[in-house]
């Protein structure tokens, strides 16, 4: 009976050990957010891909290093699943209303309206779960259905940052180009 006891002890023991493990594990929390066209989208269940590349930005000032990426991979013309996530206070229905119709209305394109998911949260809330440590900066990020952070990178876009993220993007994806060839797309 003790040896009993003591092993189911243990087992208690490894799980709860092993649940504590994966609660501490940086993860894009579960949100329930729209895309720019106004479709429902709940994150990270709802991303277009088995593994997608993420764009987290907490600063409007920061849409520049976004851009870096998005134009240095030449992801508009690109069949790779991405998503921008601006993350913003939620300040309430009004504010979401007039923003969501401001970012809109600097987007001109239905499919490029797609790709932007803003995710009205608390910041700090956010990078504490994705163990996102600055709001100072963008964080690049190939992600998955669980919202498991399989790969990041922050700051501008770079080659040398884009590999890491193309190759376990390609674990999912397929054959990718090199960051060369899509800079002479």
């Amino acid at each position: 009976m003790r040896k009993l006891l003591a092993a189911l002890l243990a087992g208690f023991a490894v799980g709860a050990a092993g649940a504590h493990a994966a609660e501490e594990s940086p993860r894009i929390p579960r949100i329930e957010a729209e895309d720019l066209n106004g479709r429902d989208i709940v994150i990270p269940a709802d991303i277009p891909g088995e593994r997608t590349l993420v764009f987290i930005a907490f600063e409007q000032e920061q849409q520049f290093d976004v851009d870096s990426w998005i134009e240095g991979l030449n992801l508009r013309e690109s069949e790779l699943p991405w998503l921008e996530f601006p993350v913003v206070t939620n300040y309430g229905f009004l504010f979401r209303v007039f923003l969501d119709n401001a970012m809109r209305g600097g987007i001109e394109t239905e499919e490029a309206r797609s790709h932007v998911v803003t995710l009205y949260t608390s910041q700090e809330g956010f990078r504490d779960a994705a163990g996102l440590p600055h709001g100072d900066r963008i964080y690049a990020a190939v992600i998955d259905r669980d919202g498991a952070i399989l790969a990041l990178q922050d700051g501008p876009y770079t080659d040398e940052k884009a590999a890491p993220l193309l190759a376990v993007l390609g674990g999912a994806a397929g054959p990718l180009p090199s960051p060369d060839e899509s800079l002479m797309r």
